[in-house]
C-alpha cells in the first residue's frame, strides 16, 4: 500500500518532505497495527502440553507402561489457528509413541534401560 502511495502520478507533485513524513506516519501505524493483531492470534503452546499430557496419563495407564513427561518452552506462543492445525497430528505421534515406541517396564529393565520411558515435548521459535 505505502509502495502504491509513494509511486502514485496523482501524488507526484506534492512536496516530497511532506509526503515522506506522512508515509512514514503511515508506516508507523500500519506497522502497530500488524503488531497488535499478531498478538491477539498468538497462544501459548501450554494449552497443548496440557492436552498431551492427560493423553499420555490416560494412554500409559491402558497400556501398562511408565512415562514420564518433560515439557521444555511451555510459555512458547504460536499462532492459534496453528495450534489447531498441529493438535491431531501431535496427538497421532503421542500415541504411536506409547503404543508401539516404548516398551513395558519389564522389557525396558531387561533391555538395560529405566523401568520409566520419557517423552519430551520442546517448543521454541
Amino acid at each position: 500500500m505505502q509502495s502504491l502511495i509513494q509511486h502514485d502520478p496523482d501524488l507526484a507533485g506534492a512536496s516530497k518532505a511532506r509526503l515522506g513524513r506522512k508515509l512514514s506516519q503511515l508506516s508507523q501505524i500500519t506497522g502497530q497495527i500488524q503488531k497488535t493483531a499478531m498478538a491477539m492470534r498468538m497462544v501459548p503452546v501450554k494449552k497443548l502440553f496440557q492436552e498431551m499430557s492427560r493423553l499420555v496419563r490416560d494412554l500409559s495407564k491402558k497400556a501398562g507402561k511408565l512415562v514420564e513427561i518433560e515439557s521444555i518452552g511451555e510459555e512458547t506462543e504460536i499462532d492459534r489457528h496453528l495450534v489447531e492445525e498441529l493438535a491431531d497430528p501431535i496427538m497421532h505421534m503421542v500415541r504411536n509413541s506409547i503404543n508401539h515406541g516404548i516398551e513395558s517396564p519389564e522389557r525396558r529393565l531387561r533391555a538395560g534401560k529405566p523401568a520409566t520411558a520419557k517423552l519430551s515435548r520442546r517448543a521454541r521459535n
